[in-house]
């Protein structure tokens, strides 16, 4: 009896169903598995193309470049298809002006924790006794976890809280419908 209270009533169910149907607005948790899906098969072709090409040299920079290239080329010219989003059916509604420009910073949003990680790991390959560079490496290093955490808890609070976007394509003005 207690588990049941947690568990919503079927009436609920149909009206929440009803929204999403009407609406044809994607749901918070295929928006995410379309940033997760894109970033996964963009890094992995980054990683690919540094191994064939470069050797194993700038895979972080060529993983950023089909990254860009999947997330804001690609929706800009196809009219919002990303990749992830062919493959979970759902199509990211462009804003009105400035298309490109939200589509951006939808990029810089998703990429700057793994920028910032990328730039920690570089530092702390450099051993220095410099007491300001070490400084430097140590609010680098408690800053890229701060932002991690922060990203974190942002997701699970708008799940929680049933927000119809994911935080980053709210900032960038950017919306996913379901074809």
């Amino acid at each position: 009896p207690l588990l049941l209270a947690l568990i919503p009533s079927r009436h609920e169910i149909n009206l929440k169903d009803q929204i999403y149907s009407e609406n044809k607005i994607a749901s918070y948790g295929s928006q995410l598995i379309e940033i997760v899906v894109s970033l996964f098969i963009a890094r992995r072709m980054g990683t690919l193309v540094s191994f064939i090409g470069f050797k194993g040299h700038y895979e972080f920079i060529l993983q950023l470049l089909v990254i860009f290239l999947f997330i804001v080329v690609m929706p800009f010219i196809t009219d919002g298809n990303t990749l992830g989003g062919k493959l979970i059916k759902i199509q990211l509604i462009l804003p009105t002006n400035r298309k490109f420009l939200g589509l951006f910073y939808r990029f810089i949003i998703i990429v700057f924790p793994s920028v910032l990680t990328q730039t920690n790991n570089y530092m702390n390959h450099h051993l220095s006794e410099n007491i300001y560079l070490l400084a430097l490496q140590i609010f680098i290093t408690l800053f890229s976890l701060l932002v991690v955490f922060l990203y974190t808890v942002l997701i699970i609070k708008n799940w929680i809280r049933k927000r119809p976007e994911v935080f980053l394509n709210r900032y960038s003005n950017t919306a996913f419908k379901r074809k």
